[in-house]
């Protein structure tokens, strides 16, 4: 029984893929560094809202551009001001990976 290239690519894929809680933890790291905050402490739950933090406008399209970066992702203004938690904005940015991932894919 041989392997099959599509099932190679597959894993590949998917391992190249952050998980959920890596993703919620750049997507933290991302909010805390613009916010001077550390990442690391229980400040900022999954489900606050990030306006009451202070996030502006200005302070979330520096917060998109970092992970747009980190993640190789292009983000679309309307889902990210739609996102109203680190939670929303963890769920947009694992959209983006994974369709970026699936695109990559298709070109091979």
């Amino acid at each position: 029984m041989g392997v099959s290239l599509v099932h190679v690519r597959e894993e590949l894929d998917s391992a190249a893929r952050p998980d959920r809680a890596a993703l919620l933890a750049g997507v933290r790291a991302a909010v805390a560094a613009h916010l001077r905050e550390d990442p690391a402490l229980g400040w900022l739950a999954d489900d606050d809202p990030l306006a009451e933090l202070g996030l502006d406008s200005v302070v979330v399209i520096a917060v998109v551009a970092r992970l747009e970066r980190r993640y190789g992702i292009a983000l679309s203004d309307d889902s990210v001001f739609a996102a109203t938690t680190l939670r929303e904005l963890t769920d947009v940015v694992e959209r983006a990976v994974r369709d970026t991932s699936d695109r990559r894919g298709e070109g091979r």
